[in-house]
């Protein structure tokens, strides 16, 4: 927990040493450790309200002004809405933020206790089995899940899912860098060649696939989660349903039934 224990520990918050990862203000992360501080003894659950209430003076109502920097932490994704929200959160209001509760989102958790957010890829080697392909592939579709997620409550361009696009991109280099230095044939590769599969249907198959590896009945089953998973916006969902409909080739080739 050392590097949790020097943002709560630190004099100066811009000389924690997760600081430079945070890429906020001084003002944002002193705002970011005392939520910490409260996560620490047992507070997940946060007003806005009451934590600018603690923070700031009443006077003036200063408090008030503080409002565009915990939407700021939100846009970053290092808080998250604790509660249900249909809102995007670029697309609430200032006001609308100072009555809801908020958490430390996952990726900040992960930032306290690890010291980084960086993808730690192992070395280009070839895949001895399929098996070693697969975890690669599964951690891959993790990926895409968690960005179908962050693209329900955060803009598009946001520094949240810039990261995680910045991870698949590096994972998904790596696959093709070890797949091009392994000599024995991969089924689920062979499987991709023979029916000709464009990258969403690889993608649609392998979600399918690590269900049916984790004997799970989960989100991936359901028609809607698989096409967000492949669809950046309204357009491309209404799009990429079609993947999924009588006559498309997931359909026709038997690879996929209901």
């Amino acid at each position: 927990m050392e590097y949790l224990i020097d943002f709560i520990k630190s004099k100066d918050v811009t000389k924690s040493k997760i600081f430079s990862q945070l890429k906020c203000s001084k003002e944002e992360a002193q705002i970011l450790r005392y939520i910490t501080k409260k996560y620490i003894i047992g507070s997940e659950d946060l007003n806005v309200l009451d934590i600018l209430l603690d923070l700031y003076e009443e006077r003036d109502y200063e408090y008030l002004k503080k409002l565009p920097l915990v939407k700021n932490l939100l846009d970053q994704g290092w808080i998250v809405h604790s509660s249900f929200s249909n809102l995007k959160s670029d697309e609430n209001t200032n006001l609308e933020l100072l009555y809801s509760n908020i958490a430390l989102s996952l990726s900040f958790l992960k930032l306290l206790e690890e010291g980084n957010l960086e993808l730690i890829l192992p070395e280009i080697k070839p895949y001895t089995d399929h098996l070693e392909y697969l975890q690669d592939q599964f951690f891959r579709i993790d990926l895409y899940q968690k960005l179908a997620s962050s693209k329900q409550n955060f803009n598009i361009n946001s520094p949240n899912i810039s990261r995680l696009k910045n991870k698949l991109k590096l994972l998904e280099k790596r696959i093709e860098e070890r797949l091009g230095v392994t000599k024995k044939e991969i089924e689920i590769e062979k499987i991709f060649k023979e029916y000709h599969f464009n990258e969403k249907e690889k993608i649609i198959f392998l979600a399918l696939l690590k269900e049916e590896y984790e004997g799970s009945e989960g989100v991936l089953r359901d028609m809607n989660s698989l096409v967000d998973l492949v669809s950046f916006d309204e357009y491309e969902r209404i799009k990429n349903r079609s993947l999924l409909e009588e006559g498309s080739k997931l359909i026709i080739e038997n690879i996929i039934d209901y």
